[in-house]
Parts: structure tokens; C-alpha cells; sequence
């Protein structure tokens, strides 16, 4: 056999060989084909989750760069705050203001704050802040210890059938140096709960320098606020309104405590309310208004309790008999400056200065003060204590009306040459002015003032009845 022969043998059976080869790994081929397609579906299916996570990434980006708006919006009020509590969605979120990390994250409200505050340092002896931002749903009590300052934007309203106080302020504890302030609405949503204070403590201990600020506290199925024993505590800018009982109950001692341009309104019970172990207690500027019982009402034996510049105003709205704008006691209580208003028609024919018994009306002010001696009550410039023709005090089992401003005329007889002048004011006139309306009448001079009345004198005897008209003013 040639050469030629053997080369075409060989390459006959290479060729031969590579076809059986192929024939036989086909099926190989073919699974490593679908293997690939699988392969593809799967980088297209990544592809497409990769492009919904940048996606969703922007989101996120929109999300935080809102949340920085928030922050940024309230940085002055923020910027010392050890945490900053905010809602996204249903979800509240803790963000610590050291780390810059979100530490606690919940769907309820309660936890995530309660668990911000646990988290402040132990046995801290300065203030340290939380700040809340945003509409929070409140379904059981926030405990505040000593040195915590809680700061609310937003409105937080109580949880249907929540049924307990939304702050306690002394949980077996005297509490000191604590707030909450900010600028918020507290809600208590008293038509779904049957029961629950806005800010209260364990009624055996005392809050000390507590100060509440730029709140607005309403509907709340009690007490607006209801402390047992404050001590050196400063309300600023509160409003309690339509609370079922009083606007603020305070209950024992309250020794250089004040509030300050506060609003007890509308409130089914008493706008304000101290009880008989009250002592200290200041008002400045305050204005209680239209609540179903008292305006204010202080209690037998509270003593030391100054109202400066406070405005009352159409208390007494649900009944005509028992209620008034003020009821107190004796005791050592300074009303300064005040405004007392009723402007309610009274069930009976007006009585226009003048003493009078009747079994009810709406009354500006019940007192003890006015039956025999004054048990250390002071009366410094009452300011408008009568509005229309209404009693203002009790007086020895009747009521009265008096003023502390009246005018009027006088008229000296034909022959005399003075007139006794009867002036139905709180107390003896600092200040009377009388003017002639003639020249019989020009020389006047007043005599004989007292609590009751003066007598007003003319030069010599007058030669006709002349009339003089007088302003008086305590």
C-alpha cells in the first residue's frame, strides 16, 4: 500500500471519527444551550430588580432629604436634642442625635417614645431633650422622670378606648427639673374614651420647677391637667379647653408656682381649680372664659394665691344658681388689676346698683371675703369688675352690686347748699370729680367720704335746684 493510499485512509477516518464525536455529544450541546437561556432569563429578571432598587433608591434619597427639610425646619429647636423622634407612614422612628443612626423604630407611637426616653442617661442631673415631630396616635401612659424635656410639633391624640392619662408626670417619684413644650395639640378624644388626664402624676408626689409651654390640651375625658403637689412649677401659654372636668385641678401645695397667659376655656367643669392645701400659686395675664361651672373656683383654706391682670369672662354657663366667674373663700388671696365680665340676661328684672336678695343669678364673683372682716384679702385696682347689671359678691347672706367706677347726678335743693350723694362703689372713692352745670353751681368741694357715699357743697345756698353731675373712682 502506497503512501497516498494511507494519508486518504487516515483523513477519511478523522472525518469519520469527528461526525461519530459530534453524534455523540449532541445531547450535551443541546442541555448546555437551555442551561444558557435559563442563564439569560435570570440576568434579564436581576436587570430588572436592579433598575426597580435604583429606583427605589431615589425614593429613599426623596425620603431623607425630606426628613432633613423637617429637621433643618426646626434646627434651632432640634439641634441640642438627644434624640428626634418622626413618623414615615405607620412606622415612628428614633434618630439619635449623637450617632445620626436610627436606634428604635415601631408602629406604636408609645414604645418608640418611652423607649427614647429610658434611653437619656442614668442618674442625669441636667435636662436632657427628646423632640417629637409630626401627628402621633397615643394608646397608654408616657412616663417622664427627673431631667427630661419632651418637645412636640404636631397633634397627638388619644387612642379609641385608650382610657388612661396621656403623661405621667411623677410615677412613684418626685420629679425634677422636666417639660413638655414645643408647639403642640394634645387631643383626648374624650367622645371614644371614658376616662384619662392630659398631664397628671401618681397623686402622692411632687413636681418640681415643672414647666409646660405652648400647649394646647382639649377633649380630654377629665382633667386637662391635674397635679397633686407642684412646687416652683411655671405654665406659660397653656390653653385647656373643653375638658369634661376642670381645665387644671391643682390639688395640695404649690408654693411660688405661676402660670402665665394661659386660657382655660370652655370646659364642662371649673376653669381653674385649687384646692383648700393650695398655697403660693400666681396668675399672671390669664384668661378664663364660658366654662360650665366656676371660672375659678378656690377651695376653703387655700391661702397666698395672686391673680394679676386675669380676665373672666361668662362662666357659669350651665347653671344660674350655685356658680360664678370667681368663688373663694377667706383667705389671703390678691386680685389685681382683673376683669370680671357677665353678660348672660338674668332670670329676674335688673337691679341697677343696688342690694338686693335673690335665691340665683349668674354672679360675677361668691366670696366669704365680703362678711365682716376681710381674712387678709387685698383688692388693689380690680379694674372692670361689672359689665351689665349683675352681682358681683356675696354680702352678709344677700348679693350686691357694686362698682368700681360710677357716675351719676345729684341735684341740691332750692334754699340748701349741699347734697348727700350715695355712690353704690366697692369701697370708698379714691378719687371724686363734680361739676356744675351753672354759675350758682361753679364753686364745688366734696366732704365726708366714706364707703358708702360724700356730700358734695356748693359755695353758699343756691337760689333753685341745681343739678351736679359726679364721677367717682376707687
Amino acid at each position: 500500500m502506497d503512501f497516498k493510499t494511507i494519508a486518504i485512509g487516515a483523513i477519511i477516518g478523522i472525518l469519520i471519527g469527528s461526525g461519530i464525536g459530534y453524534a455523540l455529544n449532541l445531547p450535551n450541546i443541546t442541555k448546555l444551550q437551555s442551561q444558557l437561556d435559563t442563564l439569560e432569563t435570570k440576568i434579564a429578571s436581576l436587570q430588572d430588580q436592579i433598575e426597580v432598587l435604583e429606583a427605589e433608591t431615589v425614593v429613599k434619597d426623596s425620603e431623607i432629604s425630606s426628613l432633613k427639610e423637617q429637621i433643618q425646619l426646626h434646627a434651632s429647636e432640634v439641634s441640642t436634642s438627644s434624640y428626634i423622634i418622626f413618623k414615615e407612614g405607620a412606622t415612628y422612628y428614633v434618630w439619635n442625635g449623637m450617632t445620626g443612626g436610627i436606634d428604635y423604630s415601631s408602629t406604636d407611637a408609645v414604645t418608640v417614645v418611652q423607649a427614647a426616653i429610658n434611653s437619656l442617661t442614668h442618674s442625669r442631673i441636667s435636662t436632657q431633650k427628646i423632640t417629637c415631630l409630626g401627628d402621633y396616635t397615643i394608646a397608654n401612659t408616657i412616663s417622664i422622670p427627673n431631667y427630661t424635656e419632651l418637645e412636640i410639633y404636631g397633634r397627638w391624640t388619644m387612642a379609641n378606648n385608650a382610657n388612661v392619662d396621656m403623661f405621667n408626670i411623677c410615677d412613684g417619684a418626685d420629679n425634677w427639673y422636666s417639660a413638655i413644650d414645643g408647639n403642640a395639640i394634645l387631643d383626648g378624644n374624650k367622645g371614644n374614651n371614658t376616662s384619662g388626664t392630659c398631664i397628671s402624676d401618681d397623686g402622692s408626689h411632687s413636681p418640681y420647677r415643672l414647666r409646660l409651654q405652648n400647649l394646647l390640651i382639649k377633649n380630654f375625658k377629665e382633667y386637662g391637667i391635674n397635679l397633686y403637689r407642684p412646687y416652683v412649677c411655671w405654665f406659660d401659654q397653656i390653653e385647656c379647653s373643653e375638658n369634661e372636668k376642670d381645665g387644671m385641678y391643682i390639688i395640695s401645695s404649690v408654693d411660688r408656682s405661676k402660670s402665665t397667659r394661659c386660657e382655660f376655656t370652655g370646659n364642662s367643669g371649673n376653669g381653674l381649680h385649687f384646692g383648700s392645701s393650695c398655697m403660693g400659686w400666681s396668675d399672671v395675664g390669664s384668661t378664663i372664659t364660658a366654662n360650665g361651672k366656676n371660672g375659678l373656683l378656690i377651695e376653703a383654706g387655700a391661702h397666698q394665691l395672686l391673680f394679676d391682670g386675669t380676665r373672666f369672662q361668662d362662666n357659669s354657663i350651665s347653671s344660674n344658681n350655685t356658680y360664678a366667674n370667681i368663688y373663694c373663700p377667706r383667705g389671703a388671696i390678691t386680685f389685681q388689676g382683673i376683669q370680671c365680665y357677665s353678660e348672660y340676661s338674668p332670670p329676674y328684672p335688673s337691679y341697677d346698683y343696688e342690694e338686693f336678695n335673690t335665691s340665683g343669678a349668674y354672679h360675677n364673683i361668691i366670696s366669704g371675703f365680703f362678711k365682716g372682716s376681710n381674712g387678709g384679702f387685698s383688692v388693689i385696682d380690680w379694674g372692670y369688675l361689672l359689665y351689665t347689671n349683675f352681682p358681683i359678691c356675696y354680702y352678709s347672706g344677700g348679693w350686691i352690686a357694686r362698682k368700681t367706677i360710677n357716675s351719676g347726678q345729684a341735684t341740691i335743693l332750692k334754699g340748701q347748699s349741699s347734697v348727700t350723694v350715695l355712690h353704690n362703689l366697692f369701697g370708698a372713692p379714691r378719687i371724686v370729680e363734680v361739676t356744675g352745670t351753672d354759675s350758682d353751681v361753679a364753686n364745688l368741694y366734696v366732704t365726708n367720704i366714706n364707703a358708702t357715699a360724700f356730700i358734695i357743697h356748693s359755695a353758699s345756698a343756691v337760689g333753685g335746684n341745681r343739678t351736679i353731675l359726679w364721677d367717682g373712682k376707687i
